[in-house]
């Protein structure tokens, strides 16, 4: 949910259009009548022609998609919205990698259609990890025993083997006068 008010604002008006927080940068400029070109590497777009305009119409970004993150749960998961589909990258989940959903018609994300629909999740797939690596958004997490690279378990040193290995790194230079 988002509400607004404010001059030009229809009242009681509903939109069903998709807006974000990264949309609001872009909206605040906008509705202040700033001239200037904003970064190229914002990801949100303005809806002011959506408030200006009784909820309808479209808000323009870079890419007609949106990419998130998720680390509430302490599960590493992005997920990608485009159209009526939301597709979900779990992390470290072997057993469950991925999951689809028609978010349309099925908001409560129940029923994940990836067996449905390989071509969809390879989609949005591409897209993902292409923005992703756009971005230089490397996949990095600590956990137990090791950490997830570009969503790849690599196991952690041994503490010891780590004590090793900086005491091998590490130089002492003596010098007499």
């Amino acid at each position: 949910p988002f509400i607004v008010a404010g001059p030009g604002v229809s009242a009681n008006a509903t939109s069903a259009v998709p807006i974000t927080g990264v949309d609001l940068l872009p909206t605040l400029a906008a509705l202040a009548g700033y001239g200037g070109s904003l970064p190229k590497e914002l990801d949100g777009g303005s809806i002011e022609s959506v408030l200006m305009n009784n909820g309808v119409g479209e808000v323009a970004r870079a890419n007609p998609f949106f990419v998130f993150h998720q680390g509430v749960s302490k599960v590493p998961r992005s997920a990608i919205i485009s159209g009526d589909y939301k597709l979900i990258k779990n992390w470290d989940k072997e057993e469950r990698p991925m999951e689809l959903y028609n978010i349309a018609r099925d908001l409560s994300e129940s029923d994940s259609l990836v067996t449905e629909m390989p071509e969809k999740v390879d989609e949005l797939r591409e897209l993902m990890l292409a923005y992703l690596e756009d971005t230089n958004a490397g996949i990095e997490r600590v956990s137990k025993g090791g950490k997830y690279v570009d969503g790849k378990f690599v196991k952690e040193k041994e503490p010891s083997e780590k004590r090793n290995r900086k005491q091998r790194n590490t130089s002492v230079v003596h010098s007499s006068e």
